[in-house]
């Protein structure tokens, strides 16, 4: 990924979260864990880091930039991943949202997410998260 791709995820993580990823971890993301990159007109319009280990995977972060939103980009980074980690036979995807963001709980939930947990103070600011999962068959 060219620096300035990172530059711009980095600037949609800054729009999208109160508590944003340090320049330094979005890059360590990049070397280690699977990255997705939505474009829209040559621009970065969404992203999506997840791991995978053993028979599972966790979604760590999905972004989308603000004026991408509605327009089904988390939607389809969301698609694209659980496709490719049911063809690695992968049976469960796991990822925390603050119970306030609405718009990601809905967009969880049509994909097949439920929430599984709750963890206390797991933000830094100390949000609580939901902790939601879906089968995969």
């Amino acid at each position: 990924m060219a620096e300035s791709d990172l530059l711009a995820v980095e600037t949609v993580e800054n729009a999208s979260f109160p508590d944003p990823w340090s320049i330094d971890s979005l890059t360590a993301s990049f070397r280690n864990d699977m990255a997705l990159v939505s474009e829209k007109d040559g621009r970065v319009s969404g992203y999506l880091f997840a791991r995978m280990a053993a028979d599972q995977a966790e979604i760590l972060s999905l972004a989308v930039d603000p004026a991408c939103r509605g327009q089904g980009t988390g939607r389809a980074l969301l698609s694209y991943l659980i496709s490719c980690v049911r063809s690695r036979a992968c049976c469960r995807v796991f990822l925390e949202v603050r119970p306030s963001n609405l718009a990601a709980r809905g967009l969880y939930e049509k994909a097949g997410f439920r929430v599984i947990d709750r963890r206390k103070k797991y933000y830094s600011n100390g949000d609580d998260a939901l902790v939601m999962a879906v089968e995969i068959l």
